[in-house]
């Protein structure tokens, strides 16, 4: 919810979590195609390493962690 609420994440229409354009042209997050348990091709949005940096400092100013 804290992604959602800052703007990191959206949810698209079919229910799935993609990053915002200007999150995902910084490099904190790609999107890969997969196929899921029902054998359908499906996006999967992943925190690539310069975004967990970056997002543990948010964490930390935000309070969330110490």
């Amino acid at each position: 919810a804290l992604l959602l609420d800052h703007r990191y994440l959206y949810r698209s229409p079919s229910g799935w979590l993609m990053p915002f354009a200007d999150k995902s042209a910084r490099g904190y997050f790609i999107v890969r195609d997969c196929y899921g348990r029902s054998g359908k091709l499906v996006q999967q949005t992943r925190v690539t390493c310069k975004g967990k940096n970056h997002l543990f400092k948010l964490f930390k100013k935000w309070g969330v962690i110490e």
